[in-house]
């Protein structure tokens, strides 16, 4: 290997409290990378599209035949499924030298997803190099892996702020993780003041976006920490709160989603996941029917939802609901705070 070696396989980047940290390149860690690649690129026509198809049926020969016709055809971000391919083996030999190559070919011709991997998998300057680049073009998992980075410190000097501004941009963008790490530094108050309810509010989004056994169990873990400082009727609030918000990111990714295939793929005995025409919204709620504008508005107070929070409060103020209480909220929206915004989100 060149250099370059100080591919890092199977390390993983250091804890940060609540939750367990991304960073370990294992068949399990590529697996929702590899559908993240997926949801990025825009369906194409012939080799490419019948690659993606075939690979979704699970005929992993054909997909390498037809992603290597699309890369002659000019297709580069068929290399990345061929890098992919070729690290774990499927219808190609198991050659990560060569699943590097690969990558190196999409990123060098300007592909995000191309640079996020090599950024993966370089946990040395080369890698942050790349992996600045793959956030800076907006892909949504490297925005979240960089802001791992500068708020654990590793391999940069350790900035609470830039890591709030990459959690913003890819949380912006409906990325799980992104509200998982928000959780964590509104908890421990690492920039953002600390704000137990927000925590919540960014995990329970996050449940509702990513529905991984492991996941789930880690941010089911973290409510159960949040949930002692917490009123039940606060926990109300947020969730219903922090529902709305999932199932508005949800319905904001389905014209992309849509144009990908509904199928399951297995790649390997742990490497699976499922593309669906559209997300599942589990718990999905009707307001209408379960808050009034008044709950609504208190919800929207206390997840620091503020204009949505007036707005609420002056249509329940209308139409009499709380007997006067709405007023009460209007008079003291000085006091709903916002999350604070890092520099440049």
């Amino acid at each position: 290997m060149p250099r370059r070696a100080a591919l890092m396989v199977g390390s993983a980047l250091k804890s940060s409290g609540a939750s367990a940290v991304a960073g370990a390149v294992t068949r399990k860690f590529l697996a929702p990378l590899c559908l993240a690649a997926l949801l990025f690129y825009p369906a194409l026509a012939n080799n490419f599209e019948g690659g993606l198809d075939a690979l979704h049926k699970g005929y992993f020969k054909e997909a390498a035949r037809d992603f290597s016709e699309a890369v002659k055809e000019g297709h580069s971000s068929a290399t990345i499924f061929l890098g992919l391919m070729s690290w774990h083996g499927l219808g190609i030999p198991r050659d990560p030298e060569q699943a590097v190559r690969y990558f190196s070919f999409a990123a060098d011709r300007g592909d995000p997803v191309g640079q996020y991997y090599l950024g993966t998998l370089y946990q040395d300057d080369f890698g942050l190099k790349h992996l600045t680049r793959a956030a800076q073009a907006g892909y949504a998992p490297a925005q979240v892996d960089l802001g791992q980075r500068y708020h654990t410190g590793f391999g940069v000097e350790q900035d609470f702020e830039a890591a709030a501004l990459w959690y913003d941009k890819a949380a912006k963008a409906g990325e799980p993780r992104a509200y998982d790490r928000l959780a964590v530094m509104h908890y421990y108050g690492q920039w953002y003041p600390q704000n137990v309810k927000i925590a919540a509010y960014n995990s329970i989004i996050a449940l509702r976006l990513y529905r991984s056994k492991k996941f789930q169990e880690v941010q089911m873990k973290n409510l159960r920490t949040f949930a002692k400082s917490l009123t039940a009727s606060d926990l109300s609030l947020i969730e219903f709160s922090a529902a709305e918000m999932a199932n508005e990111l949800l319905r904001n990714k389905r014209s992309s989603i849509e144009e990908m295939i509904m199928t399951r793929a297995y790649l390997g005995s742990d490497f699976e996941y499922l593309i669906t025409k559209e997300p599942v919204l589990v718990g999905e709620m009707d307001a209408t029917d379960l808050f009034n504008f008044l709950e609504r508005g208190m919800a929207y107070f206390i997840t620091g939802r503020c204009e949505e929070a007036r707005a609420a409060f002056e249509k329940a103020d209308e139409r009499g609901e709380g007997q006067g209480r709405a007023r009460v909220y209007l008079n003291k929206m000085q006091e709903c705070e916002e999350p604070r915004a890092p520099q440049g989100a």
